[in-house]
């Protein structure tokens, strides 16, 4: 397989490089599922990830819409389960994803969109980068 995004990772002795200091937190917006453009440099993401067996170096998070949150709205929630569940089988995600049921995330991730944080132990920097992603942020990301 070749993936875009990693160009330069070769050997699983690369992997291991790449992820050997650096945890990350994968928040997704719900309404962000809707769009099938929007998702492509996600999945190259998320193939990176299975590539390399990083599964525990992400944790990912579905923020939901405000109107989603509302504790009356049971059906509302039960739907964004079973959507939830459809996108981690359908794109092979091998990695947690929780549903942010009280709405913690929807303050760092405020647009329709997916937000990488990367905490870099070994630089101590905590970065953001929100999808899509531009190839100097995918160079960026595999120290590159």
């Amino acid at each position: 397989m070749n993936f875009v995004f990693i160009s330069g990772l070769n050997s699983a002795e690369d992997c291991l490089n790449f992820i050997e200091e650096k945890r990350f937190l994968l928040i997704i917006d719900f309404g962000f599922l809707n769009c099938p453009l929007c998702i492509q440099s996600l999945m190259e993401f998320i193939q990176v990830v299975n590539a390399c067996n990083l599964e525990d170096s992400v944790l990912g998070v579905l923020a939901l819409e405000r109107e989603r949150l509302d504790p009356d709205s049971d059906k509302r929630m039960r739907i964004a389960e079973k959507r939830l569940k459809g996108f981690i089988i359908g794109h092979d995600i091998r990695f947690p994803v929780v549903l942010d049921r009280q709405g913690i995330f929807r303050l760092i991730n405020p647009e329709a969109s997916a937000t990488l944080l990367v905490f870099d132990t070994q630089q101590k920097v905590l970065k953001k980068y929100t999808f899509p992603l531009t190839r100097a942020q995918l160079d960026e990301l595999l120290g590159s």
